[in-house]
Parts: structure tokens; sequence; C-alpha cells
């Protein structure tokens, strides 16, 4: 049965079954995101980890635990909270303004972005949040603030952009807790990105007419003392004070127009074939603000309804095949932290369902007793209408700018190159409708970021995770001792589990780029991991990697233009998709294709309109040919080897903002069951060994003995299918 928390806060039909894969693949996907590893559930008995080497990994485990919660006792708070700071300037109001200009950096861009906490965390911020900080602590230290608003002339905007790029707030001290995949990446991404923008060309070499207007929109704070307003501003400070402007007006921080926020929906988008031509519908969506936190994590998943149950005692492989062979209807679920949060179903005819997910079904049986369900071992499906596409949609909206759509496929029965040509006719047989099950039970983890996260923020991410993820370690416990269905693991499934390789790729790609000191973020940028089930004789996940918005900010140096910067920034970036997993185990990666230029994947060059790649795929063809009509740059292979899947480069020319796309608009994907290690302390660790587990760089050792069937590699890992493993940073 469902769980009763689920079924209390979506409010699904009672009498709903969450069959054995679901919780199967659930705790696969918990156990990869917690411990870095997957699992195989076609482990044989004899392969399985003894009672006493269980109890071992158990303990290091708790002893983790513990340790976790007495090193989030002590851990520095100056980064998270504000009294470390109005401790640092005694609760004065100009030692406060100091402070702020002194720890933070001032970067332009539009609007509400980071927020108070997000500057607090990553110490950048236009004049707007840095005002916000600066507000938060004047009135954490018993001051009345208020926000000034004004716009600087042509003048005094030009002096400000120039005076940013020889300001240069020192990075804090960044322990080595990336695997060396990710370092060699960021080792190797500067000549990659120069033997790309050879075959680009030139690019623009000013900062665009929007940094221009981000800049001169200045915000400031005034303070009341002694009877009535000063103005306080951590920009114009001594001579450069006389730049400041009128104020145009005056607003408190809790009455700021939504207008000014960054924000970001998240829709579902499906497609219905229907009567000759594709019908879009939206199921579901979802928006936040930017500026609420530093980082948002979701996890979308679509739960199936009226399905026909495989015989009982059937194997976990035979209930999925049976769930993505007769689902007929699926809920989208969007999970963040303990919420779960839903809208509309849909069926596999592409109909929105506006009542309870069941009931549709249920009222089609009984009127209609030769229906799709009693048809599914027929070569085509016999409802007039088919569910033949469902698209995740990133809508994302920035203060003064028209919104801007980003689209990742799930699944598409159609495909992108017949939807561009005149479609005939369209029928589902039973292959496709086996797949289109197949990956509507994947997962889907979802992370916006709107400040950059320092390794400290990981860190004490990592340690949180420990102290917080007791119900998830004890079902894994459960799991290794053979428990497959009570209630530890019940509840393992109700407790949410943080993005931590999503998190940890979001760290690294800041910490790495090629240049801290002139790259920041100056819009929300999201990245994915999507867990797809593979069903064949075993039941096994793939994980693909997606970096879905990389938009920077960029101040040119005078040596290397904002352009070239995110150029560069997005080489990283494609490769940091690669570096999350062994190169054996992927692929569909720009970087890595690229990487065999002039070798199997013959020269590359730029594609246009008039000259297509023909020996690309159709599929492939018709993307290019999409990015191309919005005005992308693209840079292609000029021939492919034997099993290489397709990927190339797409540049905005306007800004030089650059990405890799796959096949599927997806990064690197990571095949078989040997899903990342996010966080590792080395490659080629022997059982038996010690692995240490430092978060703090202070606290927290952890000793892991293992023996056995337990492998060390940057963790441990139960040889019987069942991931348990330990976290190491190596500070």
């Amino acid at each position: 049965m469902m769980d009763s928390k689920l079924l209390e806060i979506v409010a699904l039909p009672a009498g709903t079954t969450v069959l054995l894969w679901r919780r199967f693949f659930t705790l696969m996907v918990l156990a990869s995101s917690l411990f870095g590893f997957a699992t195989n559930s076609t482990a044989q008995p004899e392969d399985a980890a003894t009672s006493d080497e269980v109890q071992q990994a158990a303990d290091a485990i708790r002893e983790a635990y513990d340790a976790a919660h007495l090193a989030l006792k002590d851990f520095p708070r100056d980064r998270f909270a504000t009294d470390p700071a109005l401790d640092a300037s005694d609760y004065d109001s100009e030692a406060i303004a100091k402070w702020v200009d002194q720890n933070t950096r001032w970067v332009p861009y539009r609007g509400i972005l980071r927020g108070a906490e997000g500057v607090l965390l990553d110490r950048k911020g236009n004049s707007l949040d840095r005002s916000l900080l600066l507000a938060r602590l004047l009135e954490d230290a018993g001051y009345d603030a208020r926000l000034a608003r004004g716009h600087l002339s042509e003048e005094a905007a030009e002096a400000m952009l120039s005076r940013s790029a020889t300001i240069d707030i020192a990075a804090s001290p960044s322990a080595p807790i990336f695997r060396d995949e990710m370092v060699r990446a960021a080792e190797r991404a500067p000549g990659e990105a120069a033997a790309l923008a050879e075959l680009v060309g030139s690019l623009p070499n000013r900062d665009s007419p929007e940094v221009r207007k981000a800049v001169a929109d200045h915000w400031w704070v005034e303070t009341y003392q002694d009877g009535g307003w000063t103005a306080v501003d951590p920009l114009l400070t001594g001579p450069l004070a006389a730049l400041r402007p009128d104020p145009e007006e005056r607003l408190s921080p809790e009455t700021l127009p939504d207008s000014l926020f960054h924000k970001v929906t998240i829709r579902v988008v499906i497609e219905r074939w229907e009567a000759g031509e594709t019908v879009e519908e939206v199921p579901f969506e979802h928006s936040l603000r930017a500026a609420d936190a530093p980082y948002h994590d979701f996890e979308l998943l679509f739960e199936p309804f009226q399905v026909e149950p495989a015989p009982e005692g059937s194997s976990v492989v035979s209930e999925a095949e049976a769930v993505a062979e007769t689902a007929q209807e699926w809920l989208p679920v969007l999970r963040h932290g303990g919420d779960f949060i839903y809208q509309e179903a849909f069926d596999r005819a592409g109909n929105l369902l506006r009542r309870k997910p069941g009931e549709v079904a249920i009222a089609r049986k009984l009127e209609e007793a030769n229906s799709a369900l009693q048809g599914l071992g027929s070569s085509a499906e016999a409802d007039p209408t088919h569910l033949t596409a469902l698209w995740l949609e990133y809508r994302i909206e920035l203060p003064g700018r028209e919104p801007n759509s980003v689209r990742r496929e799930i699944f598409d029965i159609i495909g992108p190159g017949r939807r561009q040509r005149a479609i005939a006719g369209q029928s589902l047989d039973a292959a496709a409708i086996r797949e289109r099950g197949r990956l509507l039970m994947g997962t889907h983890r979802i992370l916006v970021t709107s400040a950059e996260p320092p390794t400290i923020a990981l860190e004490k991410s990592v340690l949180e995770l420990w102290a917080n993820q007791g119900p998830q370690i004890a079902a894994l416990v459960r799991l290794a001792r053979g428990a497959e269905d009570d209630e530890v693991v019940a509840r393992a499934y109700r407790e949410p589990v943080m993005a931590l390789d999503l998190l940890v790729m979001a760290t690294a790609r800041h910490q790495l780029s090629p240049y801290p000191s002139s790259i920041y973020l100056a819009s929300p940028n999201i990245l994915t991991a999507h867990f797809t089930l593979k069903i064949d004789d075993s039941f096994d996940v793939q994980r693909a990697f997606d970096v879905v918005v990389n938009d920077v900010g960029a101040i040119g140096n005078g040596t290397v233009p904002a352009a070239r910067m995110r150029l560069e920034q997005g080489v990283l970036d494609t490769m940091m998709e690669a570096a999350m997993a062994e190169p054996d185990e992927r692929w569909g990666n720009a970087a890595d294709l690229f990487a065999l230029r002039g070798g199997a994947t013959g020269g590359w060059r730029m594609i246009n309109a008039e000259s297509p790649n023909t020996q690309l795929p159709d599929a492939v063809r018709a993307r290019i040919a999409d990015a191309l009509a919005d005005g992308r740059i693209v840079v292609a292979p000029g021939q492919l080897g034997d099993d290489m899947e397709p990927a190339w480069w797409e540049i905005d020319p306007a800004t030089g903002t650059t990405l890799g796309i796959g096949p599927k608009g997806w990064g690197a994907v990571i095949t078989g069951d040997q899903v990342t290690r996010a966080i590792m302390l080395q490659l080629g660790k022997k059982a038996g060994e010690k692995v240490l587990f430092r978060a703090s760089c202070k606290v927290a050792v952890v000793v892991l003995k293992a023996t056995g069937h337990i492998t060390i590699v940057g963790g441990a890992a139960m040889r019987s299918g069942y991931a348990l493993a330990m976290l190491a940073l190596n500070c």
C-alpha cells in the first residue's frame, strides 16, 4: 500500500498500491544519492555480505552519524548566520556597513537574485542584494532600516564597471575535496575552450547593454539615527559617495515588488496526438523565487495508477515490466523537503484528469469492455488519441527582460525530426507503450542555484546529511540484512534526501572555474540528474547529469573578454557533467567527443542551415536546426565512430554562453549499475584500509575498517546489492 504520509499529503485515492519496484527504485536512488554507489538487484546469495560485515558497516555509519552531530555543534557559522558579522562589528552601524563593504563583492545584475542569505553565503551581490544583507544586519543590530533607489549617470556607471574589474575579495581556502577526474577536467578546460574558440571565431569584446542597465540601477540603505535618516551605502563610500544619485523611491525590504525577483517555474508539458495534430497540455507547474534560498532542491516523479499487477511472488523485474506496460494514468509529484506538491494527473491517451487519479480509468473500464487495457497484447493501441511526449520545461523570469524557457525531453515517441515535418499518422505498438512506461518510471532531481556554494557549504551539507538522514541509514542497514519491506524501510521512503551529487557539481563548477574572480552568478542556474530505469534481465539505473541553464555574469579583465570567459566556463560545465563518472561509464557528452577531434570524430566545424551534417541522425539534425533557428552557433563533429552517440556545442553569439548538448539534450549518461561517486578520498583504496571522513578539516574523523565483500573506493559498498557507503572528504 502507498505509505500513509504520501496519501495524507497529496490525497491520493485510498487503495492505491506502490509496487515493490517503486520502493526498491527509490531506495536505489537514495543509496546512490547518499553514498555515491548504485545497486544491482541481481546479486546472487553467495555474494551477500556476512552478518558480521553488515554489522561493521552499520557501526561505522552510526559512528559517522554521531560524529556529524558533534561536528555541527562547532561548525563555523559566519556564512550561515548574521551574528558572527554583528559580533565582529560590535553592533555599530558604521562598522556593519564597513563589514559588508570589506567582506562582500559588488557584481552587476538586475533585481533580487541572492537576497541577504545568498550574499552572506557566497559573498557577492549587486547593490540591491548587498543592501538587503546590510539592512538585515542593521535590523538584527536594533536599527530601523529602509532601502533607497536611484539611477547612476552613464559616466558613473562606466566608472563603477571599470572599477569592478580591479576589485577582488580573497576566496576562502578551498579544501581539495573534489575527485581527481573533476580536477583534471578543470586543468584541461582552458585548452579545450581555446580549440573551440578557434572554430567559433570572434565573440563580443564588450559587456552587453543589460550589464550597463544593471550597473545604473543603484540601491542603498538608509538607517534612522539621531532623529533622521542617514544613507549607508556599501558600494559608493568615501570619494565615490559623490556619485550616488538622488533617491527616486524608498521601500522597506518587506514591501519590494514581485517584479524585482528572479523567478523559475518548473513545468511538466505533455503532448497528445489527436486527429492528425499534436496538442500540448500542462498537468503541473511550480514557481519559486530564487532569493528564497541559495539553492532549491527538488525531486520529480510520475506516480503510476491503474496498473495490472504482476502475478503474486513475481520478481522486481516482472513488477517493473508490469508497470511499464499496463499503467493507465500518472500523477506528477514534486517533492521539496518533506512536502509533496501535485496538481493534475494525465492518462495514456494524453488527457488531463481533473478528478482524482483512478476515477477516470475506472469509469472507462465500466463503459468500455474492450478498452486499451484489455488489448495491450495487440500490435497497436486502440485509443483514438495517444500520449506521445513529455518534457520538463524551465521558465526563467529575470527583472526587465523577456522570459526564457528551456525544455528537456523525458520521452518523445514522434521525435523532433518527424515533428518538424508533416506527420501523416501516429500509432503506438506494444514496444512503444512499454518504452514510454519505462521512461515515466524515472526520477528527476533538480537543483536551482541562486548563489555560488563555497566549499564550506558543501562540507556543512555533508554533515547535515549524516546528522539528519537517520531513517535512510537505518533502512539501508535493514535492507543489507535481508529486510525488504517493513516500517523502517517505509519511513525512509517518506523522508527527503539531499541532492548531494548536484550540490557537488554546483560547487565544483564555481570553485574550479578558470576565472573565479571574474565569473559570477547573475541569474538562476539549473542542474539536473535524471535517474532512468533499465529493465532487461536485470533491474538497473542509468543516471544522466545535465547542466540545463549555466548563464553567468562575467567582468572582462582587460585581457580576456567577458564572452570568452563564458565560453570557457561552459566548456568546464560540460566537462563537469562527464567528470561525475569514470570515462568508461558514460556516453553522449560533447566534451568527451570533442577531445577525440581529428581522430574518431574527425574535424569539427560550425554547422549552418545551408550546410547541415547529413551523417548525424534525423532527430539530432532537428535539434540542431532548432538551435540555429534560435540564433545559436552550433559546432558538431565531422564524423562519428562506431557505437558513438552524437553530441555538439551550442554557443550564444551575443554573450558567449556555451554548453555541450547530447542526443536527448542531456549531458553525460552513466551506464550500467555504476552510479556517480561524487566526492572521493582517492581512487584505488583496498578493503581493510582506513577511510577518513573529515568535513570541517578539523573534526569528525571516522575510521571504517572493512573486510570480505566490502570494498572501499571513497567509501564502502556491499556486494549484496544494497549500498552502504562512507562519504570521504579529504581536507
